[in-house]
């Protein structure tokens, strides 16, 4: 079956050049046809119009596994093929809460949203946290032509309302209706919403393997850089020195002792494959010589669960490659095996001893 990545790109807020090279990129890297979707017939809101890419491909070809994308997000150099994570008759989206205090319950805005729509469209609701976020769609057709037909058939009435994050409430409650049994979810990795994760709105270097620049984060999208050969921080940044050393011993499984946050991030940042332990366990200090750093005073005071929680926060969706031990260096080899490296500060040390 076809590949095809299909991007809505209505004037006058069409993607910047560097949007457009890396989709071209990527589309090369993952042997997909590229389709902009530059002019709807069917007006209203530009949600509706989005819902309508379906329609460019099937002008070309009856049959294509689609990946439907915004034209606010880049496509790292580096990012695996989407299309080798979804079947055909799967209809794979990212989450789109993605940030901590982003409630799923059911008095959220998620479940208020999702209510609202069904009752427009006399579907069923979906569940809150299975909203995702409308930047990217992978299906198939002609598997899923009845989802677009449905939508269609609701745009006669309701084209001109965009409010409740209608795309993104329509799909999922038409796939919870309907086609339960297909919906898949892809790592966030691959929707990263720069909006709700500020902790990773860092200089100018796309953070994840598809970044979505909506919003808040729009400003920052034509500077924004997809390629990974270079660096993308200070020449001076203690964690290049690392990276070097990593880069060179091809580790991807770490422990680090006292973890900040930003050392984390840039870490699993540069390496996507990359899992780190983090050590959080309350530790021995003598008063008042070792409290120069953040860990320290924290573990002084009982608090050190306000480290990892400030950690988490910052990591966004790549906090699922970042695990907390809450013990001491000794107990996690035993617990976990052995290590391909151990970080204490910006010091590198050799994890086959601690084996």
């Amino acid at each position: 079956m076809k590949r095809v990545i299909v991007v809505p790109d209505f004037p006058p807020k069409q993607a910047p050049q560097n949007v457009r090279a890396s989709y071209q990129a990527a589309a090369k890297r993952w042997d997909a046809e590229l389709i902009w979707f530059t002019h709807c017939e069917t007006g209203g809101h530009c949600f509706w119009k989005k819902m309508q890419a379906f329609s460019a491909v099937l002008d070309q070809r009856s049959d294509a596994h689609v990946l439907q994308l915004d034209n606010d997000m880049l496509i790292r150099e580096d990012c695996p093929s989407p299309f080798d994570l979804a079947k055909p008759n799967e209809f794979a989206m990212v989450a789109g809460r993605q940030r901590p205090d982003r409630r799923v319950d059911e008095t959220s805005w998620g479940a208020k949203a999702h209510n609202i729509w069904a009752g427009r469209l006399k579907s069923a609701s979906s569940p809150p946290a299975l909203h995702p976020n409308g930047g990217l769609y992978l299906y198939g057709l002609p598997h899923f032509t009845s989802v677009w037909h449905r939508i269609d058939l609701a745009a006669k009435r309701w084209r001109n309302y965009g409010d409740m994050g209608a795309d993104e409430s329509i799909i999922s409650n038409i796939l919870w209706t309907w086609h339960r049994e297909a919906i898949r979810f892809l790592p966030q990795e691959f929707n990263t919403i720069l909006c709700q994760n500020a902790g990773l709105l860092r200089d100018k270097f796309s953070p994840t393997y598809i970044t979505h620049y909506a919003m808040g984060a729009k400003n920052k999208l034509a500077g924004a850089r997809w390629q990974t050969t270079d660096w993308p921080w200070a020449k001076d940044d203690p964690i290049r020195r690392l990276s070097d050393q990593l880069r060179c011993r091809k580790h991807n499984v770490g422990c680090v002792e006292s973890p900040d946050s930003e050392t984390i991030c840039k870490l699993l940042i540069l390496f996507p494959e990359m899992r780190l332990y983090g050590l959080h366990a309350h530790k021995s200090i003598v008063w008042p010589d070792d409290l120069g750093s953040l860990s320290s005073q924290l573990s002084a005071s009982h608090t050190d669960y306000l480290l990892l929680r400030q950690v988490l926060a910052d990591l966004g969706p790549l906090s699922h490659r970042y695990h907390s031990l809450p013990c001491t260096l000794a107990e996690a080899t035993r617990w976990i095996g052995s290590f391909d490296f151990v970080l204490d500060g910006d010091q590198l040390r050799d994890a086959n001893k601690f084996a």
